[in-house]
């Protein structure tokens, strides 16, 4: 036609009916309605014995992706499409069928396909070049790191700050590091082999004079004003402006700067880097356009306003930054779980954020790990409750509260290396180790040899715990009829 137009898809099935106890569920888990969770875009149609999964597979489709149920019909739907005059778009869905009702047979057809069962390397937790650790003896802090069982720790942006603020993007150009370095140095000169990573965010800047010297790279609402970092807290309006990276634009530059200061001057291993896919707004009105998204009219089929999602226009240069930083063999975490297809093909640690624990279901299609739940988490006994509820979720544990020293040693001293074969309700079943908040004979199938550890209600581990070894047709298994709110580890050797 010569003009851009909408393009609005769905693809769907009927739901089924009867009396045999089906049902539709859509992430997470709900069995009607709309979700928009592009972490896990998936909507799972049981019946009776067997179930079918369509979830989105393309970046755009992934990207716009609406999982919906209205008790009769279910499926995946885009109501943000368009095409840019003059383009062709390729879009993909994938439909997993399995054998019997189970929501991790679907987690785990989907995690062999897209190849995620990669190795997930130590444990980790956020630290500081400030008080209380900068009083520390230097045998206070090696109790604390190892209290963490972390191997990799990583350095926020609190100070020093920069005009009172957290040195986000460019900001953290303009302000000094050197605390920062000689704390990495310290860390590495107590507990050799310790990773030491920087804080790292994309998206907002609290330079002063950011959104004028950015003005082109502002992410902007449907009425042209700058968006900013809604904290809440009114006295910090204006404090957090957003902006796109992008390979061609000055902010986009000024980012990749970021990193080189990190591992320059701040003495760095590595980079984590917050909030990696999109941060809070999850569309951009304005230049440049992405091509692919718009405000559509559901009546005329028509475009009302163009916009870009955030997570497919800055996809270039945060995929390029990446790769960059893998290339060079760099240590590299990241918050939140991918949400395209091109960005799922780089393979690092990311985590989930749980002030909502459902929130671990965002990491079962990517690395099974949640983050400490830093409102919730007073004392030791509360992340020996979070390792244990993670496993709910087939997820492992990643510390966050910096003060808050948890039981040790704890099972996160078992928990890696970590590459898993499959996540279930109560377990993660991986190469190196199994780990469990359920009874039952646990092993690989094979004859390989193993050492329990078993952790009870305080998250210690139970001395002379009785786990009887079975065989069947050659294959060792693991005997374990766990009490309630243990946990246990299982070493393959």
């Amino acid at each position: 036609s010569g003009r851009d137009i909408a393009f609005l898809q769905r693809h769907e099935t009927c739901a089924p009916s009867g009396d045999r106890g089906d049902e539709i569920s859509l992430h997470p888990r709900s069995k009607t309605g709309l979700v928009n969770e592009r972490s896990n875009p998936t909507t799972l149609v049981c019946a009776g014995e067997s179930q079918i999964c369509i979830t989105p597979a393309d970046d755009v489709l992934r990207a716009h992706s609406l999982n919906y149920c209205d008790g009769k019909r279910a499926g995946v739907k885009d109501t943000d499409g368009a095409l840019a005059a003059g383009t062709l778009q390729t879009y993909a869905w994938e439909i997993y069928p399995t054998a019997g009702a189970d929501y991790y047979a679907m987690v785990n057809a989907i995690r062999r396909v897209r190849d995620v069962n990669f190795t997930i390397p130590g444990g980790f937790a956020f630290c500081d070049a400030r008080e209380p650790f900068l009083s520390m003896s230097d045998e206070e802090l090696g109790a604390w790191l190892d209290s963490k069982n972390a191997r990799t720790i990583a350095l926020n942006i609190l100070e020093p700050a920069h005009r009172g603020r957290h040195t986000h993007g460019t900001a953290f150009l303009l302000a000094d590091h050197t605390p920062k370095h000689e704390f990495a140095e310290r860390v590495r000169r107590i507990r050799p082999g310790t990773k030491v990573l920087v804080y790292f965010h994309c998206f907002i800047s609290t330079e002063e004079a950011a959104p004028e010297k950015y003005a082109d790279a502002r992410i902007l609402a449907a009425d042209g004003t700058g968006q900013e970092y809604p904290t809440g807290r009114p006295a910090e309006k204006g404090l957090f402006p957003m902006f796109l990276p992008l390979e061609d634009n000055e902010y986009g530059q000024k980012m990749r700067e970021y990193v080189a200061m990190i591992m320059d001057e701040c003495g760095a291993d590595g980079v984590y880097w917050d909030e990696l896919g999109q941060s809070h707004w999850q569309f951009h009105y304005g230049e440049p356009w992405d091509g692919v998204s718009a405000d559509v009219d559901p009546e005329t089929l028509t475009i009302t306003q163009k916009k870009s999602a955030v997570t497919l226009i800055t996809q270039p240069f945060r995929a390029s930054l990446i790769e960059r930083i893998l290339d060079d063999s760099i240590p590299l975490i990241g918050n939140g779980s991918p949400m395209t297809a091109t960005i799922s093909q780089y393979h690092f640690p990311r985590f989930a954020e749980t002030a909502s624990v459902s929130n671990l279901l965002r990491a079962q299609l990517y690395t099974p790990i949640g983050l400490g739940d830093h409102r919730s988490e007073v004392t030791g006994r509360d992340c020996a409750n979070n390792m244990r509820r993670y496993l709910n979720y087939g997820a492992l544990y990643y510390f966050y509260h910096m003060q808050v020293t948890g039981p040790y040693p704890s099972i996160t001293a078992q928990m890696f290396p970590c590459t898993p074969i499959e996540l279930h309700a109560g377990y993660v079943l991986a190469e190196e180790r199994i780990l469990t908040n359920t009874s039952g004979n646990f092993g690989w199938n094979d004859a390989s040899d193993f050492a329990v550890h078993v952790y009870g209600r305080d998250g210690l581990e139970v001395a002379d715990f009785a786990a009887p070894v079975v065989e069947r047709d050659g294959a060792r298994f693991v005997e374990l009829r766990l009490p309630r709110n243990y946990m246990a580890a299982i070493i393959r050797k």
